[in-house]
């Protein structure tokens, strides 16, 4: 709604909704939502799969948790073994954390892309700990190349993303998680494969965007949550959704991230209220 209101866009549009920690319908945490609607509907049409969280805000000032969470949820025991192998100084927090998830206590569950991004900085070995928020997306993102207004600052084409998958409504990243680890034991450099994860998720947003407009003829998108805050990943998704024929609006004067909570907040309000009915 707040890129909405920044854009001067009264219609409907679809939404691609990236943050660290959204607060879900269900009460779980959102933060990765490809949506549409306008001020007064909202319709969920993908999200990231969802991944329990040990030890809840444990889980993000500490991303090798997260990392652990994602091994073990989506690549089973061998999942578990590669934490293991990835953190050995972690070995007793890897195990507990195992612990935890295997008993179901304290372990909200999460579709956030900030979650995602802390994973594999921590499997990259970038960073383990949030000493600041976003610290671990950031440090990762500071590996891709500077995306100017006329592309990437490497005269380079940028990489093949790595597989994914689309099962329904949910964005499944065993996949990813498997690519990576393999080029992880291949060698290959840090900075390739946090270029190649960038890339995966600008054809997840693409691919998710494309399928909304088909089954709603909306063509207009907008890009909003903290997650934007990332220059890349902000400009080269705004240029495959616009050589895809999107129409793409992002925030230019209101900040991406909760400081632009009040003005959506604000004009949803506005829009419910009885004078706007009238």
């Amino acid at each position: 709604a707040a890129c909405l209101g920044e854009n001067g866009l009264m219609a409907e549009a679809i939404g691609i909704l990236l943050d660290g920690t959204g607060y879900g319908t269900g009460g779980q945490l959102w933060g990765f939502e490809v949506a549409s609607g306008d001020y007064a509907h909202y319709e969920r049409h993908y999200r990231l799969a969802e991944v329990p969280l040990p030890g809840g805000d444990n889980s993000v000032r500490h991303p090798f948790i997260t990392a652990t969470a994602y091994l073990s949820l989506f690549l089973g025991q061998r999942g578990r073994q590669l934490a293991l192998e990835l953190f050995p100084q972690y070995k007793h927090e890897v195990l507990a954390a195992e612990q935890i998830m295997a008993a179901g206590i304290n372990c909200p569950l999460s579709s956030s892309c900030g979650r995602l991004f802390d994973a594999v900085a921590a499997m990259l070995h970038l960073c383990y700990h949030n000493t600041y928020e976003g610290q671990a997306p950031a440090e990762l993102s500071s590996l891709v190349p500077w995306f100017l207004s006329n592309g990437p600052s490497l005269a380079v084409k940028p990489p093949a993303p790595y597989p994914y998958t689309i099962n329904g409504a949910e964005i499944n990243p065993a996949p990813l998680l498997e690519a990576i680890m393999a080029d992880l034991m291949s060698g290959i450099s840090a900075e390739n494969i946090a270029w190649r994860f960038h890339e995966t998720m600008v054809a997840i947003i693409k691919e998710a965007a494309t399928m909304v407009r088909s089954e709603t003829g909306l063509n207009r998108v907008v890009l909003s949550g903290g997650s934007w805050y990332n220059r890349y990943l902000l400009g080269r998704t705004m240029e495959a959704l616009a050589q895809d024929g999107f129409q793409v609006y992002s925030h230019h004067l209101v900040p991406a991230g909760d400081g632009g909570l009040a003005l959506g907040q604000a004009l949803v309000a506005l829009c419910a209220s009885p004078i706007m009915k009238k």
